[in-house]
């Protein structure tokens, strides 16, 4: 059975966006997108992408289905409004889009995939939801406690009551507070400290899932096969956190963190060959 996908972002992500949306596909064709477009730019591209496997969603028709999340709009940089988007499109996907039982993850946009996800959902099992904990290399972590235990990153939830209560009270928390800093956390993110332990939510162990700048200098490093592997795990998605890059796909930085040599050369040189192919298609229109 093929795996549902929710994401959202907008024209300052595009060359991401899809790089995470091809590379998704690339490993699991079988896959459906759902693409939150936040601008008419964002969807114009999306559109062009191939439509049996995404599908595009102007954000606004989310927000005109709901006057709440309208209303907080103003009261938040842009950023922290898109923050709080991350349960209200789950939410709106298994409403709207998913057939009957059928399971949503929601994927940022500045993933890049590597592999098949099955070793996800295997672990995952019948599990209400799961989430995976952020894994910060122990001399960032006290530094970093702030951000929360988990990472949105890859976040999955299951069709049922349960779920829905779950995402439900995510939303809530994420509409009455949703910041860049602040005694609950940062983002969305903050609130799942309390939320997992209270629905039951799977913590992901699988170290392939969300590696980032991080948590890589923590690991050994080694290639079998097509395979990147971590302590023993093969690389599913790396999560390029703070990566910048120019209109023309020149890379402005890679991250702030000290990045492992074999890191670079088997994750970043892909991804930044994968942006540059991207941003030079944009360019021809």
């Amino acid at each position: 059975m093929g795996k549902n996908f929710i994401t959202y972002f907008d024209q300052n992500y595009i060359p991401k966006g899809l790089a995470m949306i091809r590379s998704l596909l690339r490993h699991n064709p079988d896959s459906e997108i759902y693409a939150v477009c936040c601008d008419e730019r964002t969807m114009d591209v999306v559109m062009d992408e191939d439509r049996n496997h995404v599908i595009p969603i102007a954000l606004s028709v989310i927000e005109k289905e709901d006057k709440e999340l309208v209303s907080i709009k103003t009261n938040r940089s842009w950023v922290e409004y898109l923050w709080t988007l991350t349960p209200t499109v789950m939410l709106w996907a298994i409403d709207n889009v998913c057939s009957m039982l059928a399971p949503i993850a929601y994927v940022d946009a500045d993933l890049y995939f590597f592999s098949k996800l099955d070793p996800l959902y295997t672990e995952a099992g019948n599990a209400v939801g799961a989430v995976i904990p952020h894994r910060w290399t122990p001399r960032h972590a006290v530094r970093l406690k702030p951000n929360g235990i988990y990472n949105v990153s890859w976040t999955y939830a299951q069709n049922s009551f349960a779920a829905i209560k779950f995402l439900t009270e995510w939303r809530n928390l994420c509409i009455d507070w949703c910041y860049v800093s602040g005694n609950r956390g940062v983002g969305d993110q903050g609130h799942l400290d309390q939320l997992v332990p209270k629905y039951n939510i799977h913590e992901i162990q699988h170290l392939g899932a969300n590696l980032a700048p991080w948590s890589q200098e923590q690991y050994k490093y080694w290639k079998e096969g097509n395979d990147f592997i971590i302590d023993n795990y093969p690389l599913l998605f790396y999560h390029f956190h703070e990566f910048r890059h120019m209109d023309n796909g020149t890379v402005i930085t890679r991250t702030g963190y000290p990045l492992n040599e074999a890191v670079i050369g088997n994750v970043y040189v892909p991804y930044e060959k994968e942006i540059k192919e991207i941003c030079d298609e944009l360019a021809k229109g």
